[in-house]
């Protein structure tokens, strides 16, 4: 990615010629993460000021940023970038080429993914996927605390755990069942309201021979839909438990997963717009504590590190 790496898949980085630029704390590297993740676009100064402090800033808000921003500039300067920081009348706006910000490298490998998927070379496909995927070293800026830094990264997030689920679906396709099965698990234990990783957890063990683990799978998943959405889980997954009943010997590829319907309760009828916002809120509360997780790692490993060189 060249001498000087933007890094916001994981903790925010600036790293130059492999060594870490020194950011200051929590405030800079937040105002720093929102530039980020607007690279090349104008920030406006209220919504660095939302990021920084949310609810209630103090009344020197936005002289507190232009002291981040000096500070920020200076760190800069002095690897030659002075002007990567421009001031807008409305806000800042920070410059940067594509091939230098992790994001961005991302989603051009994820773009020229699709193109080899789309002409059948699902090896180069899934190659590029693969490559995509390890740029990511956690959440998105993870370990800063402020929700309008959150929020912005919720795309990103997206995009990468559709990257996942186009990869493996590769796999499936290129006969590679058996090799992804214990990562297959992972992603469905960590995003349980995902139908597509059940579906593709489902048939990886079908087409392994494990006819009876497959089905325990979709028990599983309508289990917990009912017990905490009281719906079930979508056609898709529906018809691909009963081709599994069946004895299909081929079905080839995870259907399209719909979303899941409501459980027949007397009384009740619960609406596709309030099923879809559930989902969407337990899934980022799934991301919002897995992000804690990750930082909880981080610090411990930090403290033993410290305790282990004291010693």
């Amino acid at each position: 990615m060249g001498d000087i790496n933007f890094r916001i898949l994981g903790p925010v980085r600036v790293e130059h010629h492999g060594a870490h630029l020194r950011l200051g704390g929590p405030r800079q590297q937040t105002l720093l993460a929102l530039l980020m993740l607007e690279a090349n676009r104008t920030v406006r100064m209220s919504s660095i000021i939302d990021a920084v402090w949310g609810e209630g800033p103090p009344a020197s808000a936005t002289a507190q940023v232009r002291i981040c921003v000096s500070s920020l500039r200076r760190a800069f300067a002095a690897i030659g970038l002075a002007d990567v920081i421009e001031t807008r009348p409305s806000g800042y706006h920070l410059h940067v080429a594509a091939q230098t910000m992790d994001l961005h490298c991302f989603q051009d490998l994820v773009a020229r993914s699709r193109v080899m998927g789309k002409e059948g070379r699902l090896d180069e496909s899934v190659a590029l996927l693969r490559e995509a995927l390890e740029l990511w070293h956690g959440p998105v800026a993870a370990g800063l605390e402020s929700s309008r830094v959150r929020n912005a990264a919720a795309f990103a997030e997206e995009e990468r755990l559709s990257a996942v689920e186009e990869c493996l679906e590769h796999e499936l396709s290129l006969g590679r069942h058996h090799t992804i099965i214990g990562e297959l698990r992972d992603h469905a234990a960590e995003h349980p309201f995902r139908e597509r990783f059940g579906a593709q957890l489902m048939l990886a063990l079908y087409r392994s021979g494990r006819q009876a683990d497959a089905l325990e799978v979709f028990r599983a998943i309508r289990a917990r839909f009912a017990g905490e959405l009281g719906l079930e889980p979508g056609e898709g997954l529906r018809s691909l438990e009963a081709a599994i009943l069946a004895g299909d010997s081929e079905p080839l590829h995870t259907p399209s997963v719909a979303q899941p319907v409501p459980v027949p309760t007397p009384g009740a009828a619960p609406g596709t717009d309030a099923t879809a916002d559930r989902l969407g809120e337990l899934e980022r509360e799934n991301s919002r504590l897995r992000a804690e997780r990750d930082v909880f790692k981080q610090l411990a490993a930090s403290w033993l590190q410290v305790l282990t060189n004291s010693d």
